[in-house]
């Protein structure tokens, strides 16, 4: 065999996207396509229905190729918060790795619910709950600026943009009555607000997962972000989620509304897991 041939058939079986059942033709079409509309992939045995190939993308590199949301539980049944779900790539993880998990999920995007939902019908899964609504720090009507993608986010009547509307909230404090395996909390920006509320139920967390996002004039929220979870008994790791400075010194920054986007990683310190 040609030398040549047998290294490219080598990088081709070891593929991430061909561990998932993500042919080479079809890593081609969502990396290089740019129209939005209905559109289905196979992934894991599994149909995902979804309209944006570059949030595929996203997903599959943060979710199952990097592993962000890969947790440790001796529990055979644990209890996940999904806040932020998107479409459900999130909860396919979670099903593949945790089969009988129970899981409740939220999102807010009516376009990404509608996905979410069918997704989700589609994949008879158990033990799994959706709602339609974000989490805040109270339950109350807020303005939501609907995206149908990625990014959509709690706003305020100074910002409302043509995309807000009026939505019921839900206190995310006033759900954790019992422990929980893992929270995975990506809200575009609300993150503070939520975390700091729920302070006193922060114990009865084991595995916390974060998408921060921040501008540099509230940096001041990242800082008590992270003493939160310190008085709450938590180590962290922290990677970054988005390179919006390449050069940070430069302070030239790539298109983003924020000037920090980071992925906070917080697990039980070792002393509580011996």
């Amino acid at each position: 065999m040609n030398p040549i041939n047998s290294i490219t058939r080598k990088l081709f079986i070891k593929s991430k996207y061909r561990e998932l059942g993500i042919s080479w033709l079809q890593e081609k079409i969502i990396k290089h396509r740019s129209s939005t509309g209905p559109k289905k992939i196979k992934i894991a045995n599994k149909i995902v229905n979804y309209s944006r190939d570059e949030e595929i993308i996203h997903c599959l590199k943060e979710i199952f190729f990097e592993k962000s949301y890969l947790f440790k539980t001796n529990n055979q049944q644990p209890l996940i918060y999904d806040c932020g779900a998107h479409i459900g790539m999130s909860i396919l993880f979670y099903k593949l790795h945790f089969p009988d998990s129970i899981i409740k999920a939220f999102e807010p995007d009516e376009t990404n619910f509608q996905l979410l939902n069918k997704n989700i019908t589609e994949w008879n899964f158990n033990n799994i709950e959706l709602f339609p609504n974000p989490v805040w720090n109270k339950d109350e009507e807020i303005r939501f600026e609907e995206l149908g993608a990625m990014g959509g986010k709690i706003t305020s009547d100074e910002k409302l943009s043509p995309l807000g509307k009026s939505i019921k909230a839900i206190r995310l404090s006033n759900l954790i009555t019992s422990e929980i395996d893992f929270l995975k909390i990506d809200i575009e920006g609300a993150e503070y607000e939520v975390i700091v509320d729920c302070q006193s139920k922060l114990h009865l967390v084991r595995n916390l997962f974060v998408e921060y996002h921040s501008t540099f004039e509230e940096k001041y929220k990242l800082i008590e972000i992270l003493k939160n979870l310190e008085q709450s008994g938590f180590d962290f790791y922290i990677k970054e989620a988005n390179n919006i400075y390449p050069v940070p010194f430069s302070k030239e920054k790539i298109n983003s509304q924020f000037d920090i986007q980071l992925n906070i990683f917080a697990f039980r310190k070792t002393s509580e897991t011996n």
